[in-house]
């Protein structure tokens, strides 16, 4: 009789120090996932200011410098013709 308490005690211990471990592993697991979400969630607030910052730039230099790019853009078009004929360009057909 005392044999199969002294089981059930170990028995019971064992099973303590089981959950104990899987809530100490748990625990960890949980912490662990937490940094790489918020590791996750800088990069993201991250890339996300640094398109705001690059669409801001762009925009700015477009306006400012609008028809250095129209024109630019219209001499691309100029060249990419393998035609040798010379065509006059948007703003000599707007004279």
């Amino acid at each position: 009789m005392s044999l199969k308490r002294t089981d059930t005690i170990a028995r019971e211990q064992q099973i303590r120090k089981s959950i104990h471990d899987r809530n100490v592993v748990s625990s960890t697991s949980i912490a662990q996932s937490r940094r790489i979400k918020s590791k996750r969630c800088e990069v993201v607030i991250i890339t996300i200011v640094h398109i705001m910052f690059v669409l801001f730039v762009l925009g700015r230099f477009t306006i400012n410098h609008g028809p250095l790019l129209r024109e630019a853009y219209y001499v691309l078009i100029d060249t990419s013709n393998d035609s040798f004929v010379e065509t006059p360009s948007f703003f000599e057909k707007n004279r």
